[in-house]
């Protein structure tokens, strides 16, 4: 008596099919963080929600100069301005600390701490009509129209 052939095909059926849930749970679960993630960026800016929102000057520099430093170290050439939404997206700043730009579009320098010109940017907010309001080294608050 012949004993009934075994078939593999099943089995790798079922292995390709456990893998592609898996890999399917994974992804999900990448794109539900960065979905979250989003939101949680354009959230209302606080003046519409009453809310005090936090800025801490301290952790954006520190933030900035090492994001800066990290570009330099891989041998990229650190653009003028970055966005702090690149800052928080990328884990060198957490949401907390920018909790008060929700919903607005700043940008930090990435120019080095010892820079000496005080009428240089530090920190620029781009608004939707093409003006921008900035922050100088000097500690000074401008507005600019838009060109």
């Amino acid at each position: 008596m012949e004993a009934a052939p075994k078939h593999r095909w099943p089995w790798l059926a079922l292995l390709f099919f456990v893998l592609a849930c898996l890999l399917a749970v994974a992804w999900m679960t990448v794109a539900v963080k960065r979905t979250e993630f989003i939101r949680q960026i354009n959230l209302p800016t606080p003046a519409s929600t009453n809310s005090p929102g936090q800025v801490n000057v301290v952790e954006i520099l520190k933030a900035a100069q090492s994001y800066a430093k990290d570009l330099r170290s891989r041998g990229v050439t650190a653009p003028a301005l970055a966005p702090l939404s690149n800052l928080v997206q990328q884990g060198w700043l957490s949401y907390k600390d920018v909790s008060a730009f929700a919903g607005m579009d700043v940008w930090i320098s990435l120019q080095g701490a010892g820079e000496t010109n005080l009428q240089a940017v530090l920190l620029e907010i781009r608004h939707a009509d093409g003006s921008k309001t900035v922050t100088l080294r000097d500690g000074s608050v401008q507005q600019v129209a838009r060109p």
